[in-house]
């Protein structure tokens, strides 16, 4: 009786050495669903309430600051950011898989572009931050890393290096959602009686520090 080898098309051909394969990712489509509904309205409410500002060069007045530069610079810095959040948003959305290589690659772009805006002026808006320089300390801090991690991942990602590019995009990401977590966490403490003068310094740090560590530990679990 003769045996019959049947070779199995997945096993390693001599000589040949199988790339690794990756862990597969914890966080599931579904499970990004509410956080890419939150991301896509806290941007297109930043969109609706500061393009008419910019386009007239005029914010609230209960929002207006000695500072020259900051009727102009805050529209900016909102709009700016709300198209890197809703870009953010549409990325993690599962629909992402979807995307030819130029479409990401595009929209890379369009969000550095976006980020490149945000960044600088909010870093220029944040020293008249309220809540006094324990804040204005926060926001600082976040647009400087905002703008290092997104500097790193289109750098990576025109290099090829996709290892180095996801990692830094997840960071920059997290970031950016740092405008939803402020949203959630400021009707949080005012349900809880906390003073604004008091709370707002905590979450110019909470909106983004906890955003970054998770993406730390994912990029560690990649």
């Amino acid at each position: 009786m003769r045996t019959i080898l049947v070779s199995d098309p997945d096993a390693p051909r001599a000589g040949v050495v199988p790339p690794p394969r990756r862990p597969a990712s914890r966080f599931r489509p579904t499970a990004r669903c509410p956080l890419v509904l939150l991301g896509i309205v806290v941007g297109a409410y930043a969109l609706v309430t500061f393009v008419p500002m910019l386009a007239s060069a005029a914010i609230p007045p209960d929002s207006v600051r000695s500072h020259a530069f900051y009727p102009t610079l805050l529209p900016i810095h909102a709009v700016s950011g709300a198209v890197a959040l809703l870009i953010a948003s549409v990325m993690i959305s599962p629909c992402r898989r979807d995307f030819t290589p130029r479409g990401h690659q595009w929209l890379g772009y369009v969000y550095g572009g976006a980020v490149a805006l945000s960044g600088p002026t909010g870093l220029v808006v944040a020293t008249a931050a309220d809540g006094g320089w324990p804040a204005r300390i926060g926001f600082i801090a976040l647009g400087a890393l905002w703008m290092i991690f997104t500097a790193a991942g289109v750098r990576a990602g025109i290099r090829g290096e996709r290892d180095a590019h996801r990692r830094a995009m997840t960071r920059s990401v997290a970031l950016a959602f740092a405008a939803v977590s402020l949203r959630l966490q400021n009707p949080i403490f005012e349900v809880l009686g906390v003073p604004f003068a008091i709370y707002y310094p905590i979450v110019a740090w909470t909106s983004w520090a906890p955003n970054l560590l998770w993406a730390e530990w994912r990029n560690r679990r990649l």
